[in-house]
């Protein structure tokens, strides 16, 4: 994902859907990630880093990650706030991405 392709890519409507990886795939990766995590699958959200709508990879090992609740429903609004920022022109996919992982990144 570039700068130059955002227009026909994540600020399409629909480019989500797309590219996001089927509900086996998900799963799978839920189960492989919650081991020796405490609580019960339904306390985490399988994530991406780097949400796809800021041109994350859509199954990439080092972009999921699980994430409890309800620290997952404040990343969605971040999410979204920047995806509109950058499909806007207001800042780059760089700089969008940048700040994910700042804000969100392992520490």
């Amino acid at each position: 994902m570039t700068q130059e392709t955002i227009k026909s890519t994540i600020c399409q409507r629909g480019y989500t859907a797309s590219v996001r990886p089927p509900r086996v795939f998900t799963d799978a990766a839920k189960r492989r990630l919650m081991n020796g995590h405490p609580g019960s699958r339904s306390d985490y959200e399988l994530d991406h880093l780097i949400p796809l709508g800021l041109g994350g990879h859509p199954t990439s090992s080092s972009n999921l990650w699980l994430q409890p609740w309800p620290a997952a429903a404040i990343k969605d609004r971040d999410e979204l706030r920047l995806h509109h920022d950058v499909c806007a022109g207001r800042m780059t996919l760089e700089q969008a991405q940048q700040e994910m992982l700042a804000a969100w990144g392992p520490r």
